[in-house]
């Protein structure tokens, strides 16, 4: 497996805004490496690990990492996934200068670990491991993209099925034709119109979640616009 620091120097960076990579502790996203889709989302991700200025770890994502031999620069969180067993004190005492604790129970930890990387000087952030196990989990780390992205240049979700995006008043996607689409609005009062998808919306409010979901793309790009000038609405996009 790819160690973290082997990347390249700043000097090789097209980008003058520094990029971080985000470990949740949802499910593990190395898990998957069986079929050639899987093995792709793996051999991808790696490829975003080599060239992210800083990884992050939010707490016990750390014990995945580990083993799979990925040192992240910081461990942030309250840290209390990797007190309750043997291997996760083990940890504690091997990365014990990259611990970055935060013991308020205001935010959860991958809001910890995104302000933290703001704090870096941080504007783009891809995510990984944010979704499956407990579904509160996953519902609440995808409706806070919406307040990421008010913060960042650019930040998404990516999971071995799907990307995932906040949309505030427009944006456009490059994709494959016939990729699987599905449209949630947080605030159901916000008015959404699409281009590129068979089922178009036009000045829509979606007034449950379930009424902009699986929609599909009619040719290689699809924008959504809203009223909002605020992120308000949720975007997943099936991976091709």
């Amino acid at each position: 497996m790819a160690n973290k620091n082997q990347k390249p120097n700043n000097s090789q960076k097209k980008s003058q805004t520094r990029s971080a990579i985000i470990f949740a502790n949802g499910e593990n996203p190395f898990s998957y490496n069986k079929s050639k889709s899987e093995k792709e989302f793996i051999k991808n991700m790696i490829s975003e690990i080599k060239n992210a200025d800083l990884i992050f770890a939010c707490d016990g994502a750390l014990i995945y990492l580990d083993k799979n031999h990925i040192s992240p620069d910081f461990i942030v969180g309250d840290l209390d996934s990797i007190s309750k067993n043997i291997v996760g004190e083990k940890l504690e005492k091997k990365y014990s200068q990259k611990l970055i604790r935060f013991t308020n129970q205001e935010n959860n930890d991958l809001t910890k670990t995104v302000e933290y990387a703001i704090s870096k000087g941080v504007g783009k952030i891809t995510i990984f491991g944010a979704t499956g196990k407990r579904e509160d989990h996953t519902i609440a780390n995808i409706s806070l993209l919406a307040q990421y992205t008010q913060k960042l240049e650019e930040v998404v979700i990516k999971s071995i099925w799907s990307t995932i995006f906040a949309v505030g008043k427009e944006k456009t996607f490059q994709v494959k034709k016939g990729v699987q689409v599905s449209i949630f609005a947080l605030d159901k009062n916000v008015k959404i119109t699409t281009y590129g998808l068979d089922w178009k919306l036009e000045n829509a409010q979606l007034k449950s979640w379930w009424m902009g979901s699986l929609n599909q793309t009619s040719s290689d790009e699809f924008t959504i616009k809203t009223n909002s000038n605020t992120p308000k609405v949720i975007v997943w996009i099936q991976n091709s």
